[in-house]
Parts: C-alpha cells; sequence; structure tokens
C-alpha cells in the first residue's frame, strides 16, 4: 500500500514502526489524530446545594421571624445608611440562612454528562430498560410513556436556558427553509 487518501485532512498521526522480519518494506502506524472529549477535559469536581424536601418552609419560618430593622439600624450612623454596609448583612444573614437549611454536597461532572439526565430521568430509564428485557410489553409501555412525560416537563422546566435536543429530526428543521 502506498496511499493513504482520506476525506480528512490530518486526520492521523503517522509514527513509523521497525521492519517486520527481513522485509524492506516501512510499517507505519496510523493513530486518528481525534480525540474524544471524556480523554480531552478531565472530569469538574463542583460542590452544590441540595434542597431536602423541607427546605423551603424553613427557610420561609427563618425570613418569617427575622427582625429586618435591625441589619437597617446597624447600618445606619446620624442620618446617614451605609448602603454598603447595609447590603452585605442582609446578604451575609441570607446566605447563613441558606447553609443552614440546605446540605452541600460534591459531585464529579464528567465532560459527557448531559444537563437534562437527572436522577428521575436515569431511574426511569433503568425501569424502562428492565421492562423491555423482561419482554413485558404493558410495563415496556408504561415505562416508556412516563419517561417521555418526564422528558416533556424537565424541557417545559429548563425553557432555553439549556434546550433539549428532539430525537425527531424533522421537527429539529421544522422552521427551516426547504429551497
Amino acid at each position: 500500500m502506498d496511499h493513504l487518501y482520506s476525506n480528512i485532512k490530518n486526520a492521523y498521526t503517522l509514527a513509523s514502526l521497525r521492519h517486520i522480519g527481513s522485509s524492506d518494506c516501512l510499517t507505519i502506524l496510523m493513530k486518528p489524530a481525534y480525540r474524544s472529549r471524556v480523554k480531552q477535559e478531565p472530569p469538574v469536581v463542583k460542590e452544590i446545594r441540595m434542597w431536602p424536601k423541607k427546605a423551603f418552609t424553613s427557610l420561609y419560618d427563618c425570613f418569617k421571624c427575622t427582625q429586618w430593622s435591625i441589619f437597617h439600624d446597624a447600618a445606619t450612623s446620624g442620618d446617614c445608611i451605609d448602603q454598603e454596609e447595609y447590603t452585605e448583612a442582609v446578604l451575609g444573614y441570607i446566605s447563613k440562612c441558606l447553609d443552614d437549611v440546605t446540605v452541600k454536597t460534591t459531585v464529579k461532572l464528567h465532560p459527557t454528562n448531559k444537563p437534562w439526565l437527572t436522577g428521575e430521568i436515569q431511574s426511569l430509564l433503568k425501569l424502562c430498560d428492565a421492562a423491555f428485557r423482561s419482554g413485558d410489553t404493558e410495563a415496556y409501555n408504561r415505562a416508556r410513556n412516563n419517561m417521555k412525560k418526564e422528558l416533556e416537563r424537565l424541557r417545559e422546566h429548563m425553557g432555553k436556558c439549556c434546550p433539549v435536543t428532539s430525537p425527531k429530526p424533522r421537527t429539529q428543521s421544522a422552521g427551516r427553509d426547504s429551497r
């Protein structure tokens, strides 16, 4: 083989290897130049805030029993209100209440993780897979419909900030002109 043709320029990196036996031909190793995203980017460790079920009610109670005038009085000297000190005090109190109510956990995010693949969706995927493997068509249809409903609810919730692409190509290109 004398030549290698490819439709992508610089798709392979070449490395010469030693001869095979007493052959006078060159041996060339062709490695793809493309590296997957998993190998390109390391996983990111983030600290996220988890909201327990009763977090909103306890946060509401915390803010309801707060005497907000204390912050105003502390930032006032004479007739002047120091807006920066007032803001820092109120925001510090709010963040303290948030820390008391919520739980911080560390999560490892891989570059291939999808933002819409939440724990609920993963559990529904497992249920759908288990129903498919069992051969029960009714259970499979129920699990698939539940997953579709949850994905639709998630699409509406996420909105424009992080759109979930449609698996149907026709619905993606419906707004384009076909000339």
